[in-house]
């Protein structure tokens, strides 16, 4: 019986990390479509304030996306 106990909380831990990788996978595609709606916005000749309500996104995180584009640390290059 303790060898059953032990293999239900190995098989439990090993789903809690799948389960926090899942989460993480999530939140780095929202940051990550987040991130391409700006680059898309900011293509279209787009200030920063009327980026900012509809991407849900601070001036600062706009205008670091704009300085990453600019540096050519996006692949998406041309964005000006």
């Amino acid at each position: 019986m303790a060898k059953a106990d032990e293999y239900i909380e190995e098989a439990y831990m090993e789903l809690e990390k799948l389960s926090l990788d899942e989460q993480k996978r999530i939140k780095y595609e929202a940051r990550q479509e987040k991130r391409d709606f700006i680059i898309r916005m900011i293509k279209k000749g787009m200030d920063t304030e009327v980026i900012s309500e509809p991407a849900d996104a601070s001036a600062e995180e706009i205008e670091k996306v704009r300085k990453d584009c600019k540096g050519g640390r996006n692949d998406q290059s041309g964005v000006s």
